[in-house]
């Protein structure tokens, strides 16, 4: 079985916890890194990011549960949309990772 790195951005300990069990559930997923927040993560090369796909509406439920957990702690939580989030480096039937463009960069990360 294929593995997939990922890298966790995330400067609420409880959310990073989340994602961390998440990540260790999954037999092909490892956690690579792991960054408080992502002014330090954009200066690591080919970061991928994350994108639920549309269909994903179970998933895009369980985040939104979490969102309410920061937005209960004064947290902004800003979505982003996009119909080409940049080179796909995986995919499956809920999400697609992928590293941005440049010309992007900024915007996402």
């Amino acid at each position: 079985m294929q593995q997939y790195n990922c890298v966790i951005i995330e400067d609420e300990s409880l959310a990073a916890e989340i994602l961390q069990d998440y990540i260790a559930d999954v037999p092909f997923l490892n956690r690579k890194h792991a960054y408080l927040d992502a002014v330090t993560s954009k200066y690591n090369a080919d970061i991928s990011l994350s994108w639920f796909k549309d269909s994903a509406k179970e998933h895009i439920k369980k985040i939104q549960d979490l969102i309410e957990i920061a937005e209960h702690y004064d947290i902004v939580i800003e979505r982003i949309a996009s119909k080409n989030p940049g080179y796909i480096v995986f995919e499956d039937e809920y999400q697609v990772s992928a590293v941005p463009f440049k010309i992007d960069r900024k915007r996402v990360i």
